[in-house]
């Protein structure tokens, strides 16, 4: 803001109905972009013919029927595959599959938030205990936090910055100068 009142930008799928909102809808990225930004946040193959081997997977991941070309839960899957030093993508296939299969099993979900709860359940599924136990922790703040804050919510979580660390790996948690929980806001 030229006048210093500042501004923040929030991600969600509907208007928050905040004065002074400017909503700006995004598309779905097509399917090379999604295979893209899946590669890089996974970043395990470098080579062509490396790809050419994966290319069906990323590509079912990215796609139709999975994450439709979401760009958080196409960053989430590839950061979960990163994570667990994936290698074949057949069993993070199968994760998201059997998570969406439930999410629409349990409740009656509007289909294009489907494959973000999927893929938002599978990066918690990843989850060490204790980092669930701190995210769980992490969900009173409102607004951005410092380590000061965390400390004192961690309470028995012994391992508290490495449970950030990896809630932060999994993209569940970002950090700069402050913190910030990830979701619908």
């Amino acid at each position: 803001d030229p006048d210093g009142a500042g501004c923040l930008v929030l991600t969600s799928r509907r208007e928050m109905g905040v004065d002074g909102e400017s909503v700006v809808s995004l598309d779905r990225l097509p399917l090379d972009a999604s295979a893209a930004l899946f590669y890089y946040g996974w970043g395990e193959y470098s080579s062509s013919g490396q790809l050419d081997a994966v290319r069906p997977d990323v590509k079912a991941i990215c796609g139709r029927g999975l994450l439709d070309g979401h760009p958080l839960a196409i960053v989430l899957a590839a950061a979960v595959a990163r994570k667990e030093r994936l290698r074949a993508l057949s069993s993070l296939i199968e994760r998201l599959r059997t998570r969406m299969v439930e999410v629409l099993r349990d409740r009656k979900t509007d289909k294009e938030e489907v494959s973000l709860e999927a893929s938002l359940g599978v990066s918690y599924d990843a989850l060490s205990d204790t980092a669930k136990e701190m995210l769980a922790r992490l969900a009173v703040f409102e607004e951005p936090f410092r380590d000061e804050a965390v400390e004192a919510v961690a309470g028995d979580v012994g391992a508290w910055r490495e449970a950030c660390t990896e809630l932060m790996d999994h993209h569940l948690l970002d950090k700069g100068e402050a913190a910030t929980t990830k979701g619908e806001t």
